[in-house]
């Protein structure tokens, strides 16, 4: 699984799979998939939410990446 760890207007998110993926840990609702509507807010715009991620999802991302995300 490729992974890059991005940051758009302060806030930390994961690509995963050249973009097939992206997800950021939002302090309000947990692990999620966003879109840019999401980043390109300063304010986590909620429109910007696609999902809550399942625990298997969250399991699959690698413990380093969720660490750097919630830093």
């Amino acid at each position: 699984m490729n992974i890059t760890q991005e940051v758009t207007n302060g806030i930390k998110w994961l690509e995963i799979g050249g973009g097939k993926y992206d997800y950021t840990f939002d302090p309000d609702v947990g692990w999620v998939s966003i879109n840019a509507e999401y980043v390109m807010h300063a304010d986590r715009a909620a429109v910007g939410i696609r999902w809550h991620l399942s625990d298997e999802e969250i399991s699959s991302i690698p413990s380093e990446d969720k660490e750097w995300v919630k830093a």
